[in-house]
């Protein structure tokens, strides 16, 4: 319900400040590595996904689509 309740996983900073095990950035740089972000629902126009397309989502539209 809330996106706040979402755990964000995070990834070493390695992944973004080296390549290959070369610098890519400043020494002593630093970076925050999250796996993804959470979009507020306001922004959501639509879901596409394997079982079809779903404008405004709701709770509702996303359980229908799910039991069919």
């Amino acid at each position: 319900p809330c996106g706040d309740d979402i755990r964000i996983e995070e990834r070493s900073e390695q992944e973004i400040l080296t390549l290959a095990g070369q610098p890519l950035a400043a020494e002593g740089a630093q970076a925050w590595n999250p796996v993804f972000d959470v979009t507020p629902a306001e922004f959501v126009t639509a879901l596409v996904t394997e079982r079809g397309i779903i404008h405004h989502p709701n709770q509702n539209k996303l359980e229908s689509l799910m039991r069919n």
